[in-house]
């Protein structure tokens, strides 16, 4: 993980108060940092695992706990779940915080591993896509 100087941080602090963009977003348009340098200090900072969903296999049935909709609104996506636990990958972890049990499915504690934003969008494409699949079929029909 790439580090930055203290001027370094103010600067683009700077920068993405005026651009209106979030600093990790701002660092990574700018090629300063990659995706994964943020989530993998995300989950330094809140004291969570880093999570490489490209080495980690996903448990068919964890994604279907919450809804395709809810996933890509919070940048999350479910990995794992049993009746104690589930474990959810999230590229922000202060989204999970949104997260409502009334609108999931998910049982027991949760627990969260922070990853690139750009690998919970793959995830989600991959486990959510047989269900825009029947969607087409239904709407044609």
């Amino acid at each position: 993980m790439k580090l930055l100087t203290a001027e370094e941080v103010e600067a683009a602090t700077q920068r993405s108060i005026q651009k209106k963009l979030r600093i990790g977003d701002l660092l990574v348009q700018e090629g300063i940092l990659s995706q994964i340098d943020i989530a993998k200090a995300l989950a330094l900072q809140y004291g969570l695992d880093y999570v490489d969903l490209d080495e980690v296999s996903i448990q068919p049935d964890a994604p279907k706990r919450i809804t395709e909709k809810l996933a890509r609104t919070l940048g999350l996506i479910p990995i794992s779940s049993t009746d104690q636990i589930s474990v959810i990958a999230v590229s922000d972890p202060v989204q999970a915080l949104k997260l409502d049990s009334s609108k999931t499915q998910l049982i027991g504690k949760l627990e969260l591993k922070v990853c690139s934003k750009s690998q919970i969008e793959q995830a989600i494409s991959r486990n959510y896509r047989d269900d825009h699949v029947i969607d087409s079929i239904v709407n044609i029909s």
